[in-house]
């Protein structure tokens, strides 16, 4: 149900969310150093390109609606074109998507 939802969300996201915080504490001291700053900097680079392969692949593998060109627009233009935090319009567009298979499933839809 809803419970277990949450809880396998949160066994699936903890754990990396802890490493994550782990090594971000560690490696803070060693930022100022130059051959750190310079691994960061590759590091960035492949960190965007593996994002884009992944919407790239999730792109591929869901079934197109005109629901998902609107949401995909507005979320570009808004994300590019504005200083809203990314993870506001984030969850904005998961209620979006929640409403909408709502009203889908009410209707039949689509």
């Amino acid at each position: 149900g809803f419970w277990g939802s949450v809880f396998c969300t949160l066994g699936v996201v903890l754990p990396s969310f802890i490493i994550i915080i782990l090594i971000a504490s560690f490696l803070y001291r060693y930022i100022t150093n130059e051959w750190v700053s310079y691994a960061f900097e590759g590091i960035r680079v492949c960190i965007i390109l593996l994002m884009v392969l992944s919407v790239f692949k999730l792109a591929k593998a869901d079934k197109k609606s005109l629901f998902y060109f609107i949401v995909l627009g507005i979320s570009f233009a808004v994300a590019t074109f504005t200083d809203m935090n990314v993870i506001i319009l984030l969850i904005i567009m998961m209620f979006a998507g929640i409403l909408y298979g709502i009203l889908k499933r009410r209707r039949n839809i689509d």
